[in-house]
């Protein structure tokens, strides 16, 4: 029986493949057996955004920054997203966040 990590990883090679209906199936599934990963949130996220699902990618977005609030590429995504709807205060306050926590990122590396 596949675990959540073969899903995730179905869903990682199906998006590659532009097979965003599948993949979206396998990311689902993922969530459904590890709802606390924040990759599979954010991958998520990206394929609903390529469909043009933005309402629905803001969601999984915002899902991987509550599982992981330090989540830059989370962040930018979803300020993306929501300069997409008009939403520019939020997007800037989006963009700001992943501008910070990647900063951050880099002063910590060795």
């Amino acid at each position: 029986m596949a675990d959540a990590d073969d899903h995730y990883n179905r869903g990682v090679d199906l998006q590659d493949q532009g097979k965003l209906e599948e993949a979206i199936a396998e990311y689902r599934e993922s969530i459904r057996l590890k709802p606390d990963d924040a990759d599979a949130h954010f991958n998520l996220g990206n394929a609903l955004k390529a469909q043009g699902k933005l309402d629905e990618a803001v969601v999984e977005y915002g899902e991987a920054i509550r599982l992981k609030p330090d989540y830059h590429a989370a962040h930018y995504n979803l300020g993306t997203v929501l300069r997409e709807q008009g939403k520019l205060d939020e997007a800037v306050a989006e963009f700001r966040k992943a501008r910070d926590n990647a900063q951050r990122d880099s002063e910590l590396a060795p």
